[in-house]
């Protein structure tokens, strides 16, 4: 089909993970990296097994570098502390020009 896969699997063996996926004849990836959020806190609350994925494409026509981030974050409603520190770790893991 054409399409390069940059996946990433939770180590709690479910085989669940996060995926990012792309058209090979339009992007190359330039980089990726796995972000564990059980690193957010200490705190026993905050280690939930989610993980992120950060991935840098580059469109092949014009050289733009495009940065796709995928995850699942803590789902319980009444948690939105946990799901607060989870996005900003991993806003905090994407990289700056």
């Amino acid at each position: 089909m054409g399409y390069k896969v940059v996946y990433y699997s939770k180590n709690d063996g479910t085989g669940e993970g996060e995926l990012v996926a792309f058209k090979k004849c339009n992007f190359e990836l330039v980089s990726s990296e796995c972000v564990n959020l059980n690193n957010v806190s200490t705190d026993k609350d905050f280690q939930r097994n989610n993980i992120g994925v950060i991935a840098l494409i580059r469109n092949r026509l014009n050289g733009f570098t495009l940065c796709v981030v995928n995850t699942h974050f803590y789902y319980l409603q009444q948690r939105e502390d946990v799901r607060l520190c989870q996005c900003c770790y991993l806003l905090n893991r994407v990289p700056y020009p």
